[in-house]
């Protein structure tokens, strides 16, 4: 997943679900990215808590094992929008 803002809301809510979720990112910015974020989701479904606020730590690689396996890959396609 990446560390933008579309990437890190999936990963915090699949991470509550029970996913293991790694966000690869380039060597040079492992160090620079924030390792936990404050979301403020806003859910206008009926029934459900208007604004549901949580704390994502974020997992970063730099690299991945030869036997690393997949369930989900997903990567921005457009370099220019990345936080």
């Amino acid at each position: 997943m990446g560390t933008g803002v579309t990437g890190t809301i999936h990963a915090a809510l699949l991470r509550e679900h029970g996913w293991v979720v790694s966000h690869l990112v380039r060597r040079d910015s492992a160090n620079v990215k924030p390792k936990s974020v404050e979301i403020d989701l806003l859910d206008l479904r009926k029934g459900h808590e208007r604004h549901s606020g949580r704390s994502y730590e974020c997992h970063l690689a730099a690299t991945l094992p030869p036997d690393a396996s997949f369930v989900l890959v997903r990567f921005a396609s457009i370099s220019w929008m990345r936080c």
